[in-house]
């Protein structure tokens, strides 16, 4: 299991774009996201200016963050990440790469965190 703190400027913003954009989380209470493909992630969204920003961040400004996730099905060929789909319908802007190491989808959410899904030899749909 892994458990990340991300400090965000605007909690609604980010909860809007991590659960309805990219539909790969829940919601879970008012700020924890539950990751729902084939991966054990747990983000607490943190905003910015607030005790508990402080308490994490020791400080008030925004902290960007950069992180990957890589399912464990990821390795298997059959195995699929829908993810696209969500991200052109809210025309969020991403990079796709395909090579020999994978499938690669970066973006940034709207405080500025880089985020990039990977499936080594699975496909990200």
């Amino acid at each position: 299991m892994v458990y990340l703190n991300l400090s965000v400027v605007d909690i609604d913003e980010a909860i809007a774009f991590y659960v309805q954009k990219l539909g790969i989380f829940s919601l879970l209470g008012d700020t924890r996201l539950v990751c729902s493909i084939d991966i054990d992630l747990i983000i607490d969204l943190v905003e910015c200016g607030t005790e508990s920003h402080r308490e994490n961040f020791a400080q008030d400004s925004h902290v960007t963050s950069s992180f990957w996730i890589s399912p464990m099905n990821a390795l298997d060929e059959t195995f699929k990440i829908s993810i696209l789909d969500n991200l052109r319908k809210h025309q969020v802007k991403y990079e796709e790469i395909g090579n020999l190491g994978g499938h690669f989808i970066h973006f940034k959410d709207p405080s500025g965190n880089r985020f990039t899904v990977s499936a080594n030899h699975g496909v990200i749909v």
